[in-house]
């Protein structure tokens, strides 16, 4: 049993890495393309239909990427599951199982 909260804790750690790594070059991307232009300017002095654009470019980045790693977690684990039994369903019964399913 402790074996397997370490790979899920393992697991938890790499998908905030993935996460924080994503987060990071999206925003810094989005900040460029922000700030180049006199796009701040137009949107915090001309334009007053977004009040605070630039938390509201940070908070939906956070969302993003959160969808989006969720998304691959959900892949990812389907994946590596089936591959799992597949391969014990080969070690315990032979290629013959494997055939069935």
């Amino acid at each position: 049993m402790p074996l397997i909260s370490v790979i899920n804790n393992f697991l938890k750690f790499g998908l905030n890495e993935l996460k924080l790594c994503f987060r990071v070059r999206l925003t810094k991307y989005l900040y460029e393309e922000y700030l180049q232009a006199f796009t701040y300017y137009k949107m915090g002095n001309l334009d007053n239909r977004i009040a605070n654009p630039d938390q509201l470019l940070t908070q939906d980045v956070e969302k993003f990427c959160n969808s989006v790693v969720d998304l691959y977690s959900n892949l990812s684990k389907a994946d590596f599951s089936k591959n799992r039994n597949l391969n014990f369903c080969h070690l315990t019964c032979g290629l013959v199982a494997i055939a069935r399913n």
